[in-house]
């Protein structure tokens, strides 16, 4: 105890004493860690960088020379950019149990809410779109009266225009406004005249309508007072009415379908030449048969004497000049 030096004096002497035999070491079971002073010296990073050198094709300063070095293959650090991405690592989920499959759930409904949520958002701008059509609409009706109105100011501005650009007198146009005017008065009561005629139509077509109810309601009355063979009868009645009913339109349908037909044909046949052909030529066959018929008339005529001969003969010329100066 006596030979052992003093605190003060303990620190000094060792550290010059460790620095120059072990290179920094410090105690036995110490870490090796340089003095606050010598840590930002170069030899510091050099001294860190010790354990990484001993690995053998490490990148340090003691690998070997020959060693493959590509910039490109080195991971960046996390001062930089993200280094390389490893997959993960396993087979996986082995088993999918109840949590699994509630998470599923949760997910799908979480999107079924996201994609109803957005529908709803497009159902309401539509609604809105709508509203905003129709209104819009009424808007372009309205212009539209108030544009034909200006529309119909500007033709009679126009009229007056041309009218004072031709010298015509004031008395002319209101002339022509009353002609106009007495013109529309006529038309409008004649509009008039058949809006009540169409009510008086209705009236009455509605009155008839009322009437055929009545009477098949009396018809069921009656029906009802019948028996059942009676009832029976009259159903097959009205199965067979309204079979003949339906034949009738059918053979109706078939009629207008052999009009029609029978028109074609006959229009194809006066746009035939050989149908024109033909009543040309039966038209000259009843003149020739006309006037063979009127040669036997007068062959067959008693044999007059030479003066009513020609005194016949000189009415037959006067008639003949006569239908020429008609013709």
């Amino acid at each position: 105890m006596g030979d052992r030096p003093g605190t003060g004096m303990r620190g000094p002497l060792q550290g010059q004493g460790l620095l120059g035999q072990q290179g920094m070491m410090g105690p036995p079971g110490t870490a090796l860690r340089p003095p606050t002073g010598l840590r930002g010296l170069p030899g510091t990073a050099a001294m860190r960088m010790g354990t990484a050198s001993q690995r053998p094709g490490s990148r340090g300063g003691l690998g070997p020379l020959n060693t493959n070095i590509q910039v490109a293959e080195r991971p960046v650090t996390q001062q930089g950019m993200m280094g390389m991405k490893v997959g993960a690592q396993g087979p996986g989920r082995q088993i999918a149990d109840k949590s699994y499959y509630m998470g599923e759930l949760r997910k799908k409904c979480d999107e079924m809410t996201t994609e109803i949520t957005k529908m709803n958002t497009e159902a309401e701008q539509f609604n809105k779109d709508t509203q905003i059509y129709s209104q819009m609409e009424r808007k372009y009706e309205t212009l539209i009266k108030e544009v034909r109105k200006l529309q119909g100011d500007l033709a009679d501005y126009n009229l007056i225009v041309d009218k004072s650009r031709t010298n015509t007198e004031p008395q002319d146009i209101a002339n022509a406004y009353q002609h106009l005017k007495q013109r529309n008065d006529e038309e409008r009561r004649k509009v008039d005249d058949i809006f009540t005629q169409r009510q008086e139509k209705e009236a009455e077509i509605q009155k008839l309508e009322q009437q055929t109810l009545a009477k098949l309601s009396q018809a069921e009355e009656k029906l009802k007072t019948l028996s059942v063979d009676d009832r029976r009868r009259y159903a097959e009645l009205q199965d067979e009415l309204s079979r003949f009913q339906a034949d009738v339109a059918l053979a109706q349908q078939q009629y207008d379908l052999e009009c029609r037909r029978l028109a074609k044909c006959e229009q194809d046949l006066k746009l035939e030449p050989r149908k024109q052909r033909y009543h040309v030529l039966e038209e000259q066959r009843q003149q020739l048969e006309e006037r063979r018929r009127a040669l036997e008339a007068e062959t067959n005529k008693p044999v007059l004497s030479e003066e009513k001969q020609r005194e016949q003969l000189l009415a037959q010329v006067k008639d003949d000049n006569k239908q020429l100066q008609i013709t």
